[in-house]
């Protein structure tokens, strides 16, 4: 029997799960390289091409704020 592909769960951050948000949010931080933007579109559970993707940018900025990611030096990048 195989695990499935791990997928990004929504609303882990929006609900309260702060140990499984920490382990998403690095794994999409971190290991797949994606921005703040891409991060609040699955916490929302929004495809990025759906039109209503943009709306997530306040939570978007929040997450940039809150959660800055570093660099391998441990300096905060864009």
């Amino acid at each position: 029997m195989q695990d499935p592909e791990p997928r990004p769960r929504p609303d882990l951050d929006t609900n309260g799960d702060a140990e499984a948000w920490g382990e998403q949010f690095h794994l999409l931080a971190y290991v797949l390289k994606m921005s703040p933007m891409q991060i609040a579109q699955i916490d929302y559970g929004l495809d990025p091409d759906h039109p209503d993707a943009f709306a997530v940018f306040s939570w978007a900025t929040q997450i940039e704020r809150r959660y800055p990611i570093l660099d391998e030096w441990g300096r905060a990048f864009r």
